[in-house]
């Protein structure tokens, strides 16, 4: 019995969370992070704010934003190191996704919302191919668009 209870009082140690404060180096509100790996990490923000570190989040580099317009960078997701999406928010065609696939150097457009009415709110990919993204309801429903082959094209 007490062999099994230090092996527990040992793994609720070892698993407790660990955080470090991280500066970013821009004023804009961060909305969006997610990581590649431990190492390559990605953020989005308010005014066209993309983000990249390649060190764990010690430092982050601000990446050239794929648009001149004035956009709020809700969700980023990477999807290996090099390939990233990014989707702004917005009513309308404010409601953008962008892809990257050599680490933000350039992005490409690859959704525009053409419904005035809905919102963009949240993206998800489980691979470089495939994506889900979601707006506000609208006229009572959920506008949900979908790609499967790396968001040439969305349903």
């Amino acid at each position: 019995m007490r062999l099994i209870l230090a092996t527990i009082s040992m793994l609720a140690v070892v698993a407790a969370p660990s955080w470090m404060l991280q500066r970013s180096g821009v004023t804009a509100r961060l909305r969006g992070v997610s990581a590649a790996s431990d190492r390559v990490v990605w953020a989005s923000g308010s005014g066209n704010t993309i983000l990249r570190s390649e060190d764990g989040g010690a430092t982050w580099r601000t990446l050239r934003s794929p648009t001149t317009d004035r956009l709020d960078f809700r969700d980023i997701d990477a999807v290996t190191e090099r390939v990233a999406y990014v989707l702004s928010i917005g009513a309308g065609s404010l409601s953008r996704i962008y892809k990257t696939t050599d680490a933000g150097a350039t992005w490409t457009l690859q959704f525009a919302n053409a419904d005035p009415d809905a919102f963009l709110d949240a993206m998800a990919f489980w691979d470089e191919f495939h994506g889900i993204a979601v707006s506000d309801s609208v006229r009572g429903a959920f506008v949900i668009v979908t790609t499967d082959n790396g968001g040439k094209t969305w349903t």
